[in-house]
């Protein structure tokens, strides 16, 4: 019984599993420029027709301050895409740096939430001028709902269960 009771828990204080979310690339536009995500969540971006980069950048207006060691799908076409895992909190800010894209407005941000909190909110964005807002809305799978779910409640999960096998080494 007691080693029933450790397992379940070292079930509950396992990390929750991680989620996917997809960004399209496409004309002068990410479809999700600003996206919340968890510690240990991916992003995919997905590439049109057009050549396009994912490319980190220091802050949310520079079209030129590369991050040092950041993220960088070089230049990429349909039907390749780039994933990045996002390992720590923060916000990540990316652009494209083919010809004019990023002064054309062509940028976006991944806000990192450390895990176990809730994910930060996402900042409202303005289209660049000439470039069309996007509807999409980032479409986790049905891991990252599973794991939103279960983020908020391992912790308290695993303090009743710690309470449960203290209880029982005790008797």
């Amino acid at each position: 019984m007691l080693a029933a009771a450790a397992a379940a828990l070292a079930l509950a204080a396992s990390p929750a599993l991680a989620a996917s979310f997809s960004v399209s690339v496409a004309g002068l536009a990410f479809s999700t420029p600003d996206l919340a995500v968890a510690v240990g969540d991916s992003v995919t971006w997905s590439f049109g027709a057009s050549p396009h980069t994912v490319t980190q950048v220091t802050d949310a207006t520079t079209c030129t301050n590369l991050t040092a060691a950041g993220f960088d799908s070089k230049q990429l076409v349909a039907p390749n895409t780039f994933t990045h895992v996002f390992d720590k909190p923060g916000n990540f800010w990316y652009i494209c740096t083919v010809g004019q894209h990023c002064a054309a407005g062509m940028r976006g941000v991944v806000r990192v939430a450390a895990a176990g909190s809730p994910a930060p909110s996402a900042a409202p964005s303005s289209p660049a001028a000439g470039s069309k807002p996007s509807s999409a809305a980032p479409s986790p799978t049905g891991a990252a709902k599973k794991a939103n779910s279960a983020m908020g409640t391992s912790a308290s999960v695993a303090a009743a269960l710690g309470a449960v096998v203290l209880s029982m080494i005790l008797v």
